[in-house]
């Protein structure tokens, strides 16, 4: 779809903006340079579906005097690249979608809720915590099942309280655990299954297997494209990108937005339309 082009391939939560809160004007600025002095084009492939990025990212390039023509060179990647966005004829359109429900029945899909609900409850009375926890806990967003521990409705307060509590006692990591072993029973009875990666501060998403961010390199040329994000290593969603063009020696691994900010600056000083670099 994008074959012919350059691009900057980046996560959003935690890489370009900090985690579910709105991007930076710093940050807004360095991808204007970036889109505007080069050749290159961005690519956010993020879990979060388009409406969190439209709000936390998008909603900030909407004025025409200053970003014409650089929302052209930016592309919309939500749920792992298993949707596609672009900014035709003024306004963000859906180019390309696939659906969890292409693949597998109804009853799977909804089994597997049933078996999330049951896990949320074991969390709430397994791991206390000292803030009130905001459902809902689960969204579907087609594509991906977005499993929220803390809620999608959490505030910064209690975002922060589960992430402390999912650093010191690996929270995710034994939910990701549990959702395994229901998986393979999925395999055994219909031949596929799921996969689960932690993704953000608070979330797990599942979708069918084979649909990781590796999915959004389906669009693109991989040897034309880099790759940023934060949640790099282990069961992190930006793993499978991070880990196949770490190898090419094209990959970044960042703890904030400002790395990314500085990485995205040294690319216009190296690639500047009017510098020497390459």
């Amino acid at each position: 779809m994008f074959k012919d082009k350059r691009f900057l391939l980046a996560d959003m939560d935690g890489t370009l903006t900090p985690h579910r809160q709105p991007i930076e004007k710093s940050m807004i600025y360095a991808i204007k340079s970036l889109l505007d002095l080069t050749n290159q084009h961005l690519g956010i492939v993020s879990g979060s579906d388009f409406d969190y990025i439209k709000e936390q990212v998008l909603d900030y390039f909407t004025d025409d005097e200053h970003f014409e023509g650089i929302r052209e060179k930016i592309v919309c990647l939500p749920c792992n690249g298993t949707k596609v966005y672009q900014f035709i004829e003024g306004e963000w359109k859906k180019v390309y979608e696939v659906k969890i429900e292409d693949i597998f029945h109804h009853d799977t899909i909804n089994n597997l809720f049933i078996d999330l609900l049951d896990l949320q409850k074991d969390f709430m009375v397994s791991y206390p915590t000292s803030v009130v926890l905001q459902p809902p806990f689960i969204e579907n967003r087609g594509s991906l099942i977005n499993w929220c521990l803390a809620g999608r409705k959490a505030n910064q307060e209690t975002r922060k309280t589960f992430s402390f509590l999912d650093k010191e006692q690996k929270v995710r990591e034994h939910y990701s655990a549990a959702l395994k072993e229901k998986f393979e029973l999925i395999r055994k009875k219909e031949g596929k299954t799921f996969t689960a990666r932690v993704g953000g501060q608070t979330s797990i998403d599942i979708y069918p297997e084979g649909w990781d961010k590796l999915f959004a390199l389906k669009h693109f040329d991989p040897q034309k494209c880099r790759f940023v994000g934060d949640s790099c290593y282990g069961d992190g969603n930006d793993q499978p990108l991070f880990s196949y063009f770490i190898e090419k020696g094209c990959a970044w691994c960042v703890n904030s937005a400002t790395q990314t900010e500085e990485i995205i600056r040294d690319l216009i000083l190296r690639e500047s339309k009017f510098s020497n670099g390459t």
